[in-house]
Formats: C-alpha cells, sequence, structure tokens
C-alpha cells in the first residue's frame, strides 16, 4: 500500500534538509503539537517515527530560519493577485527560476529559498489599505518574510488543511526538496522588489504654513530609522558625517555618506559611491 502523500512529501522534505511539522485539518492551520514541542523542531529535523505518526492524519509545514538551512519564505497574501504579479515583473527572470514558487488556497503564494546567512523572524515588507474605519483605514499585510521561528504550509498537505478544501501546489520555479541558496545581494533584490508595492499616502500638495512637501520632509526626516530598517549600516560618525555600508556588501567598504553633501538649506544628503 503506497505512503499517504503527506508523508511522501514530509520525507522529501526531511531529506533536502527542511524542518517539518504537522498541522491539524481542521482549517485553523494550527500547528499539531504538544505545548512547547514547536521549540524542539526548531533545533532539530524530525526523525522517522516522528513523520511516521505525523502524516497522514496531518497537514505538512516547514519551519524556517536555521534549522533548515537559514530558509525563508516571502508570503504574498492580502490582494496576492494582485501584487504577485508586479512583483515579478520587478524581480530578473533567472532569480525566478532559481527559487521555489507556491500557490496557497486563497489564493495567495510563497516565494521560497535558502539564504547565504541568517534569516531575521518574520518582517512586514508591504502594506496597503482595506476599507475605512472611525479611526482611519484599515491596513493589511499585503507581503512578508517568514524566517527564523515562522512556518509556512507546503504541498503535500491534505485539502482538508484549509477550510476553503482547495490544495496548496508547486507551480513554477524549483520544487520544495530541490530548494536552493541565494546571495544576501539577491535576497535583497527579492525584498526590494516587494517593499517598493506599499502603499504610501500621496501628501498634500502643501501644508498649512505653505511648506511645500519635499522641503517639510527634508526639515524633519533624520536618515538613520530611514536607511536601517532597509539593511544599510553605519560605519562610523565623524562630526556632521556618518559613514554607511549598504545591505549585502560583505568587505569593509563605504558605501555612501550622509552630511558630507548638504542641501541648499544645510540639510544632510545620501551620497551612494557607485559606478553604476
Amino acid at each position: 500500500m503506497a505512503a499517504p502523500l503527506a508523508l511522501q512529501a514530509a520525507t522529501a522534505y526531511i531529506n533536502a534538509g527542511l524542518s517539518v511539522v504537522p498541522i491539524r485539518t481542521d482549517g485553523t492551520k494550527a500547528l499539531a503539537l504538544q505545548r512547547g514541542e514547536r521549540q524542539t523542531y526548531e533545533e532539530r529535523l524530525a526523525n522517522e517515527s516522528e513523520i511516521a505518526r505525523w502524516f497522514g492524519p496531518h497537514g505538512v509545514a516547514v519551519l524556517g530560519g536555521k534549522v533548515s538551512g537559514n530558509l525563508v519564505c516571502i508570503d504574498f497574501d492580502f490582494n496576492a493577485e494582485r501584487f504577485f504579479p508586479k512583483w515579478c515583473d520587478l524581480v530578473p527572470q533567472e532569480l525566478l527560476e532559481r527559487v521555489v514558487i507556491n500557490q496557497t488556497p486563497r489564493p495567495g503564494y510563497h516565494v521560497i529559498y535558502r539564504v547565504d546567512g541568517l534569516i531575521p523572524p518574520t518582517t512586514k515588507l508591504a502594506t496597503w489599505p482595506n476599507g475605512m474605519t472611525s479611526k482611519g483605514p484599515t491596513i493589511e499585510t499585503a507581503i512578508e518574510t517568514r524566517g527564523q521561528g515562522a512556518y509556512f504550509i507546503v504541498p503535500g498537505s491534505p485539502e482538508t488543511t484549509h477550510t476553503s478544501r482547495k490544495p496548496w501546489k508547486w507551480i513554477k520555479g524549483k520544487y520544495l526538496s530541490q530548494v536552493q541558496t541565494l546571495s544576501q545581494q539577491d535576497h535583497e533584490v527579492m525584498l526590494s522588489a516587494a517593499r517598493s508595492l506599499t502603499y504610501v499616502e500621496p501628501p498634500k500638495a502643501r501644508r498649512d504654513d505653505g511648506l511645500a512637501p519635499g522641503a517639510d520632509f527634508n526639515q524633519r526626516a533624520e536618515w538613520i530609522p530611514i536607511l536601517e530598517p532597509h539593511g544599510w549600516r553605519v560605519l562610523n560618525v565623524a562630526g556632521d558625517v556618518t559613514y554607511w555600508q549598504r545591505p549585502g556588501k560583505t568587505d569593509a567598504g563605504i558605501s555612501a555618506t550622509t552630511g558630507h553633501c548638504k542641501n541648499e538649506d544645510g540639510q544632510p544628503m545620501l551620497h551612494v559611491f557607485s559606478s553604476n
């Protein structure tokens, strides 16, 4: 008698060095583990007897981060059929061919790959308004990463794992059992493309005091909270000048300065060292 599809899939993922965990098939997408067990599989892969016990009664999820070889998933959830094609248009085709692309039942999309370096916890990349309340717009997370300590459901799971009774399925690129490792630079290309799709509220033409939006921004903005969330790192500060290293740069070189160049009002400007 053939093994259940979930067991076959989980075995292939384990053989590829991915940490798998069981998911309830009641539509909750919750882990079918005892309290405290999740941490065990954030530190080691399940053994043969464990996966034989879990699958097929349960769906299959994979843990991101170090235990799975620095695995990351970019999760397109809210309005994914709009955002995912736009993201694909921004990412080089050769990178899309190297990653795993699965479709989720919502429908949504998972883009999965390993990174040459440690993966941070789940991080929001793009948000978008979805209706209004008395307190303002409701903001939905459109795109986020699932990394260290997070899990995501994968193909091989029974259709009853989701309330729609639709499957998670592979649609493009590599299979998850063949997941590849990207450089930090390629990883940043993926993230930057996603961040560019976030909603930015259009500014008013002018403030009540007549100050234009750009001048208002220059007066109040600071470079550290702008650059650091995107992976830029301060190397040194000398007087009014701050020296920066760009995301993905591995040597000790300086990538940019702020404060060395200033605008006509004396505010520090970003000067990037690049021949591009």
